[in-house]
Protein backbone atom coordinates (compact mmCIF):
# COMPACT_ATOMS: atom_id res chain seq x y z
CA UNK A 1 0.00 0.00 0.00
CA UNK A 2 1.46 3.35 -0.98
CA UNK A 3 0.26 6.33 0.96
CA UNK A 4 1.36 9.91 0.21
CA UNK A 5 3.50 11.34 2.99
CA UNK A 6 1.13 14.28 3.52
CA UNK A 7 -1.58 11.89 4.64
CA UNK A 8 0.55 10.14 7.24
CA UNK A 9 0.44 11.35 10.85
CA UNK A 10 3.45 10.67 13.00
CA UNK A 11 3.12 10.67 16.76
CA UNK A 12 4.94 9.29 19.75
CA UNK A 13 4.15 5.75 20.70
CA UNK A 14 1.80 5.34 23.60
CA UNK A 15 -0.38 2.62 25.00
CA UNK A 16 -4.05 3.19 24.04
CA UNK A 17 -6.89 1.88 21.88
CA UNK A 18 -5.96 1.54 18.24
CA UNK A 19 -8.53 3.05 15.84
CA UNK A 20 -8.36 1.91 12.29
CA UNK A 21 -10.89 3.45 9.92
CA UNK A 22 -11.49 1.82 6.60
CA UNK A 23 -14.05 3.47 4.28
CA UNK A 24 -16.35 0.92 2.64
CA UNK A 25 -19.23 1.09 0.22
CA UNK A 26 -22.16 -1.33 0.46
CA UNK A 27 -25.85 -1.91 0.13
CA UNK A 28 -28.15 -2.38 3.14
CA UNK A 29 -30.95 -4.92 2.70
CA UNK A 30 -33.63 -5.94 5.19
CA UNK A 31 -33.17 -9.16 7.09
CA UNK A 32 -36.79 -10.22 6.46
CA UNK A 33 -39.16 -9.13 3.72
CA UNK A 34 -42.90 -9.62 4.11
CA UNK A 35 -45.35 -9.19 1.27
CA UNK A 36 -48.79 -8.03 2.29
CA UNK A 37 -51.77 -9.09 0.24
CA UNK A 38 -55.35 -7.87 0.54
CA UNK A 39 -58.19 -10.38 0.84
CA UNK A 40 -60.58 -7.93 -0.82
CA UNK A 41 -59.88 -5.46 -3.57
CA UNK A 42 -60.47 -1.78 -3.17
CA UNK A 43 -58.77 1.60 -3.06
CA UNK A 44 -55.96 2.78 -0.80
CA UNK A 45 -57.14 5.95 0.92
CA UNK A 46 -54.11 6.65 3.07
CA UNK A 47 -50.66 5.12 3.51
CA UNK A 48 -49.82 5.01 7.20
CA UNK A 49 -46.35 3.37 7.04
CA UNK A 50 -43.74 3.98 4.35
CA UNK A 51 -40.98 1.64 3.19
CA UNK A 52 -38.20 1.57 5.77
CA UNK A 53 -40.44 2.55 8.72
CA UNK A 54 -40.20 0.45 11.83
CA UNK A 55 -43.62 -1.05 12.54
CA UNK A 56 -45.10 -2.99 15.42
CA UNK A 57 -47.45 -5.93 15.48
CA UNK A 58 -51.05 -4.88 14.90
CA UNK A 59 -50.13 -1.42 13.60
CA UNK A 60 -52.23 -0.37 10.58
CA UNK A 61 -50.12 0.10 7.47
CA UNK A 62 -52.71 1.47 5.06
CA UNK A 63 -56.27 2.67 5.22
CA UNK A 64 -58.39 1.18 2.47
CA UNK A 65 -61.86 1.55 1.05
CA UNK A 66 -63.96 -0.97 -0.82
CA UNK A 67 -67.12 0.54 -2.33
CA UNK A 68 -68.60 -2.90 -3.10
CA UNK A 69 -68.27 -4.01 0.54
CA UNK A 70 -69.76 -0.68 1.67
CA UNK A 71 -72.74 -1.23 -0.68
CA UNK A 72 -73.14 -4.80 0.57
CA UNK A 73 -73.18 -3.60 4.19
CA UNK A 74 -75.73 -0.89 3.40
CA UNK A 75 -77.87 -3.40 1.51
CA UNK A 76 -77.66 -5.82 4.44
CA UNK A 77 -78.71 -3.05 6.81
CA UNK A 78 -81.66 -2.26 4.54
CA UNK A 79 -82.69 -5.93 4.41
CA UNK A 80 -82.61 -6.38 8.19
CA UNK A 81 -85.94 -4.56 8.80
CA UNK A 82 -87.56 -6.54 5.96
CA UNK A 83 -86.33 -9.82 7.45
CA UNK A 84 -87.52 -8.67 10.86
CA UNK A 85 -90.98 -7.91 9.48
CA UNK A 86 -91.16 -11.29 7.69
CA UNK A 87 -90.05 -13.16 10.80
CA UNK A 88 -92.58 -11.32 12.96
CA UNK A 89 -95.26 -12.02 10.34
CA UNK A 90 -94.39 -15.73 10.38
CA UNK A 91 -94.60 -15.74 14.17
CA UNK A 92 -98.02 -14.08 13.96
CA UNK A 93 -99.14 -16.65 11.37
CA UNK A 94 -98.08 -19.49 13.65
CA UNK A 95 -100.04 -18.01 16.53
CA UNK A 96 -103.09 -17.34 14.32
CA UNK A 97 -102.98 -20.89 12.93
CA UNK A 98 -102.79 -22.23 16.49
CA UNK A 99 -105.82 -20.19 17.54
CA UNK A 100 -107.72 -21.20 14.38
CA UNK A 101 -106.96 -24.91 14.97
CA UNK A 102 -108.17 -24.65 18.55
CA UNK A 103 -111.37 -22.93 17.35
CA UNK A 104 -111.97 -25.67 14.78
CA UNK A 105 -111.53 -28.36 17.43
CA UNK A 106 -113.86 -26.49 19.79
CA UNK A 107 -116.44 -26.18 17.01
CA UNK A 108 -116.26 -29.92 16.32
CA UNK A 109 -116.64 -30.65 20.05
CA UNK A 110 -119.62 -28.27 20.29
CA UNK A 111 -121.25 -29.91 17.24
CA UNK A 112 -120.77 -33.36 18.74
CA UNK A 113 -122.46 -32.25 21.97
CA UNK A 114 -125.30 -30.51 20.08
CA UNK A 115 -125.93 -33.47 17.78
CA UNK A 116 -125.84 -36.01 20.62
CA UNK A 117 -128.39 -33.91 22.52
CA UNK A 118 -130.60 -33.54 19.47
CA UNK A 119 -130.50 -37.26 18.77
CA UNK A 120 -131.09 -38.24 22.41
CA UNK A 121 -134.13 -35.91 22.64
CA UNK A 122 -135.60 -37.35 19.48
CA UNK A 123 -134.70 -40.99 20.26
CA UNK A 124 -137.76 -41.52 22.47
CA UNK A 125 -140.00 -40.39 19.60
CA UNK A 126 -138.32 -42.67 17.01
CA UNK A 127 -140.77 -44.67 14.97
CA UNK A 128 -143.76 -42.54 16.07
CA UNK A 129 -143.58 -40.27 13.03
CA UNK A 130 -143.02 -37.13 15.11
CA UNK A 131 -139.72 -36.37 13.38
CA UNK A 132 -138.97 -37.34 9.80
CA UNK A 133 -136.43 -40.16 9.58
CA UNK A 134 -134.44 -38.08 7.11
CA UNK A 135 -133.84 -35.43 9.78
CA UNK A 136 -132.69 -38.05 12.27
CA UNK A 137 -130.40 -39.58 9.62
CA UNK A 138 -128.90 -36.13 8.90
CA UNK A 139 -128.17 -35.60 12.59
CA UNK A 140 -126.61 -39.05 12.83
CA UNK A 141 -124.53 -38.50 9.65
CA UNK A 142 -123.29 -35.13 10.95
CA UNK A 143 -122.45 -36.70 14.31
CA UNK A 144 -120.56 -39.56 12.65
CA UNK A 145 -118.67 -37.09 10.45
CA UNK A 146 -117.72 -34.91 13.43
CA UNK A 147 -116.66 -37.99 15.41
CA UNK A 148 -114.36 -38.96 12.50
CA UNK A 149 -113.05 -35.39 12.08
CA UNK A 150 -112.25 -34.85 15.76
CA UNK A 151 -109.20 -37.18 16.02
CA UNK A 152 -107.92 -35.91 12.67
CA UNK A 153 -108.23 -32.29 13.82
CA UNK A 154 -106.71 -33.14 17.23
CA UNK A 155 -103.71 -34.85 15.56
CA UNK A 156 -103.27 -31.93 13.19
CA UNK A 157 -103.46 -29.50 16.13
CA UNK A 158 -100.84 -31.50 18.04
CA UNK A 159 -98.45 -31.66 15.06
CA UNK A 160 -98.78 -27.95 14.36
CA UNK A 161 -98.51 -27.11 18.05
CA UNK A 162 -95.30 -29.17 18.32
CA UNK A 163 -93.92 -27.34 15.29
CA UNK A 164 -94.99 -23.99 16.76
CA UNK A 165 -93.37 -24.76 20.13
CA UNK A 166 -90.18 -25.80 18.33
CA UNK A 167 -90.05 -22.72 16.08
CA UNK A 168 -91.20 -19.96 18.44
CA UNK A 169 -88.02 -19.83 20.57
CA UNK A 170 -85.88 -19.69 17.42
CA UNK A 171 -88.14 -17.05 15.91
CA UNK A 172 -87.90 -14.95 19.08
CA UNK A 173 -84.09 -15.22 19.01
CA UNK A 174 -84.04 -14.28 15.32
CA UNK A 175 -86.36 -11.34 15.96
CA UNK A 176 -84.12 -10.13 18.81
CA UNK A 177 -81.00 -10.51 16.63
CA UNK A 178 -82.60 -8.71 13.68
CA UNK A 179 -83.94 -5.94 15.91
CA UNK A 180 -80.48 -5.48 17.39
CA UNK A 181 -78.77 -5.42 13.98
CA UNK A 182 -81.30 -2.96 12.54
CA UNK A 183 -80.62 -0.50 15.38
CA UNK A 184 -76.84 -0.52 14.82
Amino acid sequence: LRVPAAQVTVDTVSQAVFHDFTPLQGKVTPKDTLYIDALEGGQVQQILAQAGYRVTKGQPLVKGRNPQVERDVLQGEALAPQCLTKTQSYQTQLEAAHANNERQLATIDANIIRLKRALSRRAEFAGQGVFPQETLDQYQDELNDDLKQRPIQAASNKAQDDLRRDQLPRLRQEIARLAESSTK
